[in-house]
């Protein structure tokens, strides 16, 4: 089982469009990796004007159905955001940043993320985080669950 970030659910989106669905059903993510993709879709419109407002509503609207068929994992407990801060401080990381790792560790998820630097520093943190390329490698080589 598997925990992705927004940077990898976008780059998952990107390379297998409309299979990234089959992919990423029953997988984990944040409750940050919503608002985090809605971002990136409001930077393609709005600052590199690459899409028009409809394509940018239509995407967000997929980003909201592809979220529905994800575990959603938040931190809760005043110890998680103990924990959060300690990974963030230790390791140099933003809190944000440092939330997915801490949830991946709690839930003895895999990190997938295409941030080299977080990747890195989860895993010296033992926190296990790969590329997405090694996720589809991996969830090609497993059955998909329903």
């Amino acid at each position: 089982m598997h925990l992705l970030d927004a940077s990898a659910i976008a780059m998952l989106l990107k390379k297998k469009r409309e299979k990234a669905a089959e992919l990423l059903k029953n997988e984990h993510t944040t409750n940050l990796a919503g608002y985090e993709l809605g971002n990136i879709i409001w930077k393609e419109h709005a600052l590199r004007n690459a899409i028009s407002l409809q394509e940018a509503v239509d995407k967000a609207k997929h980003i909201a159905k592809l979220l529905k068929i994800m575990k959603i994992l938040k931190k809760e407990a005043d110890e998680d955001y103990a924990r959060v801060m300690e990974l963030a401080s230790k390791h140099r990381l933003t809190f944000y940043d440092a939330a997915y790792a801490y949830l991946a560790e709690k839930h003895k998820l895999t990190l997938v993320t295409e941030d080299t630097e977080l990747r890195e520093k989860a895993n010296t943190a033992n926190i296990k985080a790969i590329p997405t390329d090694k996720f589809i490698q991996n969830r090609k080589q497993q059955p998909l669950r329903s």
